[in-house]
């Protein structure tokens, strides 16, 4: 379930947690956390990934806490 949650988010934007990571400065499991909801990103490194992806960083962490909300349903 994990996998198709974050992959939303992927698909959306045509990029890879690789080409994400690059473009942000970081490595590439930590943007594979956040993704997967094991944590969120610091307020710097959110308004960065918004950034990367088109988005508010308001609707970017709403996406993010919507994941690990669901990772606990799970």
């Amino acid at each position: 379930m994990k996998c198709k949650k974050r992959a939303v988010i992927l698909l959306q934007k045509g990029m890879s947690q690789r080409e994400i990571a690059e473009k942000m400065g970081v490595h590439q499991p930590k943007v594979s956390d956040w993704l997967n909801g094991n944590r969120l990103p610091n307020s710097k490194s959110l308004i960065k990934f918004a950034e990367v992806l088109g988005e508010s960083p308001e609707n970017l962490l709403d996406k993010l806490r919507l994941i690990s909300e669901m990772d606990e349903i799970a």
